[in-house]
């Protein structure tokens, strides 16, 4: 296993969070707002509402905490992803 995905960094794990959830479907914003943030369904689409004041830990945190709520069952996942997704660290 490669060092890159043994230990990646919290601002690649972000980015690569990011584009997971756009693979699925769902969009990604930051707001200024109260709270965290979390998974939204508007319209029918599913987005991530994300507080943008939050440091990248917790921006994190709300990305997995949601993505486990979903089926990533046939998705090929790093395995960092994997690991940070389920708390598996």
């Amino acid at each position: 296993m490669s060092e890159k995905i043994k230990s990646i960094d919290n601002k690649e794990l972000l980015l690569q969070l990011e584009q997971l959830a756009e693979q699925l479907g769902y969009g990604i914003s930051y707001a200024d707002m109260p709270g965290k943030g979390g998974l939204v369904r508007l319209r029918g689409k599913g987005s991530f509402i994300i507080n943008r004041s939050l440091a990248t830990e917790e921006k994190i945190d709300v990305i997995c905490e949601n993505l486990r709520a979903l089926d990533l069952g046939n998705i090929y996942l790093l395995p960092a992803l994997r690991r940070r997704i389920y708390n598996e660290e």
